[in-house]
């Protein structure tokens, strides 16, 4: 009754509401308001609707892998070696394949892509944005967008140096026997790797990627941002996304030491 009483059509336009879109701009193509809605359905619907409809994007983007179904091989390969022959010519790996192994039955499961997919909605406003801003966590072959690399890359040139030194600090806090480098192990502090990095498992997960990352910034005299934000852009292609720390883990030790030591972006 008091809502009722209340009621005004006072402060109602009589005007048809209004919609907003640029034709031909691909990032004005429908109004901001129905954009922004979709990207509230995408962070909100139950896991269970969303991902058929983030198959039938990968599958039109030929990213989808029959490993992601319940039914599929969890063991399979994560790329194709015709994938992996071009990434590792063009990241100067051609000399040394056995640095670069994929974790594949981690990577090539259907948890892995019920997670990654969780992970990455958050930021997503179109179901296009999994096959376009997340390709990276799908495939070896992505773009690098130009204005991350500028503001992540090229505006802390000691980062062309100090990615592939924090991906021989991963190696040596997470594999027991890490494989050559390449380029040699740069000159750590004696006490490396840093206390509760990796744990007696060895586990590359949040928590102690956190406290290799923390101890490399520290190491650096460097801010963590930098050294999180530059990573980003390696690893994504991006300036953006969700957590740094769960990015590394969801990729995998091999993808991050991979894509950490890839020359790739800074030649762009």
């Amino acid at each position: 009754d008091e809502l009722i009483e209340k009621f005004s059509l006072s402060g109602v336009h009589r005007s048809s509401a209004i919609f907003n879109y640029e034709p031909g701009n691909p990032k004005r193509w429908t109004d901001d308001k129905l954009i922004w809605m979709n990207a509230e359905y995408i962070r909100t619907m139950p896991l269970s609707e969303l991902l058929p409809l983030v198959k039938t994007e990968l599958k039109s983007a030929k990213l989808w892998r029959d490993e992601y179904d319940e039914e599929g091989q969890a063991l399979a390969e994560t790329i194709s070696s015709t994938e992996s022959q071009t990434f590792e010519a063009s990241a100067g790996y051609d000399d040394n394949p056995e640095a670069i192994a994929l974790d594949l039955p981690e990577l090539g499961s259907r948890d892995w892509y019920i997670k990654t997919v969780d992970l990455i909605r958050a930021r997503f406003f179109t179901l296009k944005d999994f096959s376009g801003q997340g390709r990276a966590y799908f495939s070896e072959d992505f773009d690098f967008d130009p204005a991350a690399v500028e503001k992540n890359l090229n505006k802390f040139p000691d980062l062309q140096q100090w990615m592939p030194e924090l991906a021989d600090r991963f190696e040596a806090a997470f594999l027991s026997e890490p494989p050559p480098s390449g380029g040699g192990q740069s000159d750590g502090p004696t006490n490396w790797p840093p206390a509760n990095a990796g744990g007696s498992d060895n586990a590359f997960n949040e928590v102690a990627i956190e406290a290799v990352v923390k101890a490399f910034t520290e190491e650096k005299a460097t801010k963590l941002g930098v050294i999180m934000n530059g990573a980003r852009t390696l690893l994504t292609g991006v300036a953006v996304g969700p957590s740094m720390l769960a990015v590394f883990e969801i990729l995998g030790l091999e993808r991050t030491l991979m894509r950490l030591r890839s020359k790739v972006a800074w030649n762009l």
